[in-house]
C-alpha cells in the first residue's frame, strides 16, 4: 500500500477481524498520514478507543516529522511518537518514552511514545491501578516517569555509564531485549516475541487467527518485508549477514519490558552510578596491585590472578 503501509480495504478487513476478538489493545505500527476512503474504516479510526496510532515526532525546526491518522488528530491520548532512537548509534539500546514537542507546528504533538501509551493502556484496562506520573510537569520541567507505581530511571549525562555524550532529550532509559524460545529451548531468540505472528495471508484468507490469539491482549500491525517499508532496526543481536529487526517486533519488546517492569516481573537494566562505578575501578586495581606483590612467580600470578576473574 501507500508509503509501506496497509491498503484501506485490507485495514479495514483486519480490524473488523480483531476487533470481533475483542483485543485489549491494538497498535498501528506505520505511518498513515491521509485520509481513508473506506467510511467503515474511518468510523473504525475515529471511535474505537483501543486503536492507537503512530506519528513520527519533528527532529528539530526544520522538519514536520509525519501526522498521525487524520481520523485520530481529535484523539490524541490514542496517538504515540515512534520510538526508534539510534541517531548516532549503529545499535539501538535505548528506549526513548517521552518529550516535550513545545512549540512545534508538527501536528505529531504526542508527548509519550506509542510503546508506553499501549503499556498503560493495557494496565489500565486489566485493574493495574498504581500511581502514574508524566515525564513533564505542568512547568514542562522534566520530572520522574511513573508507570504502574514504579519509577523509570533515565539516562541522563553525565551518569550513563558508556553513555556519556549521548542526546539525552526527553526522558530515556536503556532497553533490555528478552530473547524468547519457540518450539524447543534450542530455537530461542529476541526475534521471537512470547505472541503468535500472523500474515495478513493466514488472517484474512486462511482464517488461521483466534480468540484465544486476541482477546484481552495487545495486538501489533507492522510491515515484516523490508521492500515495502524500510524499519528495520539493528539491535545488538542483529549479526553481519542478517537484516536488522523489524519495526514492529521491537515496538513488541519495548511493550513486554515496560510492562514486565511495571507488574514487578523484573527489575529495569540501568547503570552504576559515578561513585559505585568508581569504587568499583578502583577496588580491583587495588586488587590487581596487591597480587603483583604477593606473588612474585609468574606462576602463582596467573593461578592468582584467574581466581581472582
Amino acid at each position: 500500500g501507500k508509503n509501506g503501509t496497509l491498503t484501506d480495504d485490507s485495514l479495514n478487513k483486519l480490524l473488523n477481524k480483531l476487533l470481533e476478538n475483542e483485543p485489549l489493545a491494538i497498535g498501528l505500527d506505520f505511518y498513515r498520514n491521509y485520509k481513508s476512503k473506506v467510511p467503515e474504516l474511518t468510523n473504525i479510526l475515529k471511535n474505537n478507543n483501543s486503536i492507537f496510532a503512530v506519528c513520527k515526532a519533528p527532529i528539530d525546526e526544520n522538519d514536520k516529522g509525519i501526522d498521525p491518522p487524520p481520523e485520530l488528530i481529535n484523539s490524541p491520548e490514542r496517538v504515540g511518537f515512534s520510538d526508534i532512537l539510534q541517531g548516532e548509534e549503529v545499535i539501538l539500546r535505548r528506549q526513548f518514552l517521552s518529550h516535550d514537542p513545545g512549540n512545534s507546528k508538527s501536528k505529531c504533538q504526542s508527548k509519550n511514545s506509542l510503546s508506553l501509551k499501549l503499556a498503560r493502556s493495557y494496565l489500565a484496562s486489566t485493574q493495574k491501578k498504581g500511581k502514574n506520573q508524566e515525564a513533564f510537569d505542568s512547568n514542562r520541567d522534566l520530572q520522574d516517569l511513573i508507570i504502574n507505581g514504579v519509577i523509570l530511571q533515565q539516562l541522563k549525562n553525565p551518569d550513563t555509564g558508556g553513555y556519556r555524550g549521548i542526546d539525552d532529550g526527553g526522558y530515556q532509559i536503556l532497553l533490555d531485549y528478552r530473547s524468547f524460545c519457540q518450539n524447543n529451548k534450542s530455537n530461542c531468540s529476541p526475534y521471537n516475541v512470547a505472541a503468535r505472528k500472523f500474515s495478513l495471508e493466514e488472517v484474512l484468507k486462511k482464517n488461521l487467527l483466534t480468540k484465544e490469539d486476541v482477546n484481552g491482549k495487545i495486538v501489533l500491525i507492522g510491515i515484516a518485508d523490508n521492500s515495502y517499508a524500510n524499519d528495520y532496526v539493528n539491535t545488538p543481536y542483529t549479526e553481519k549477514s542478517q537484516e536488522g529487526m523489524p519495526g514492529f517486533i521491537v515496538q513488541a519488546q519495548m511493550v513486554s519490558y515496560l510492562l514486565r517492569i511495571a507488574l514487578g516481573e523484573q527489575s529495569q537494566l540501568r547503570v552504576l552510578s559515578f561513585g559505585y562505578e568508581s569504587l568499583w575501578i578502583l577496588a580491583w586495581s587495588l586488587m590487581g596491585g596487591i597480587l603483583a606483590q604477593l606473588y612474585k612467580s609468574p606462576r602463582r600470578l596467573i593461578i592468582s590472578q584467574g581466581v581472582a576473574l
